[in-house]
C-alpha cells in the first residue's frame, strides 16, 4: 500500500478458553481474531482478518504516536513470565491455558514481534485449597511496560467504533 510505512498485526487469543471476544462477521470456524492496523494520511485504519472478509474500517487510536514514541522501548522489553519467591529464590509459575496476546509491527527495515501470556501480567493466584496465595513478583513491572501499554491500546482500537460511516454521514 503506497504511503503506509508501517503495519501492525494483533492478535488476542485464548487457549482452553471459550471465545472471549465475539467475530465481527457470521463464520462457521472459530479463528482467533487478528486485527491490523496502518496509518494513511492521517487516518488509523483497521482490518479484521480472520475466516471472513470485511471492509477495512477508520478507528479513532493514538496507537501510532504511541509506537513511534516507544519503538525502541518495544523492540528491547520483554514481559516476564510469573515468578514466586520461595525463600531466597525465584520460582517460575506453569499455567496450561489462559490468554495470550501477540503483536507484531513491521516496518520496511525490520519487525518487531512481542507475545505474552495473560498469566504473565496477573497479580496473583490463589491455591487449589483456597488457603494461599502465589503472588506474581513481576506483575507490577510487566504492566508497566510499553509493550503492555500498547496490547492495551490495540485491545480498545479493536474494539473501538468504526468513523467511516459517520464521517459519510457528515
Amino acid at each position: 500500500m503506497q504511503g503506509v510505512q508501517a503495519i501492525c498485526f494483533y492478535t488476542p487469543g485464548c487457549i482452553g478458553c471459550r471465545s472471549r471476544s465475539q467475530t465481527p462477521c457470521e463464520s462457521d470456524r472459530r479463528a482467533e481474531p487478528t486485527f491490523a492496523f496502518w496509518q494513511l494520511q492521517g487516518r488509523t485504519y483497521r482490518l479484521y482478518l480472520g475466516d471472513c472478509r470485511l471492509k477495512k474500517e477508520v478507528v479513532s487510536t493514538d496507537l501510532w504516536s504511541y509506537i513511534n514514541r516507544h519503538h525502541q522501548a518495544l523492540e528491547s522489553e520483554h514481559i516476564r513470565p510469573f515468578h514466586q519467591r520461595v525463600f531466597l529464590s525465584l520460582q517460575r509459575v506453569y499455567r496450561n491455558h489462559g490468554g495470550w496476546q501477540e503483536l507484531e509491527i513491521v516496518w520496511p527495515n525490520f519487525t518487531i514481534s512481542q507475545s505474552f501470556s495473560d498469566f504473565d501480567v496477573t497479580p496473583f493466584i490463589r491455591s487449589f485449597s483456597g488457603k494461599g496465595i502465589t503472588r506474581n513478583i513481576y506483575f507490577r513491572r510487566n504492566q508497566r511496560t510499553h509493550v503492555y501499554q500498547l496490547c492495551q491500546r490495540l485491545q480498545a482500537a479493536s474494539e473501538a467504533p468504526d468513523l467511516t460511516q459517520a464521517e459519510k454521514d457528515r
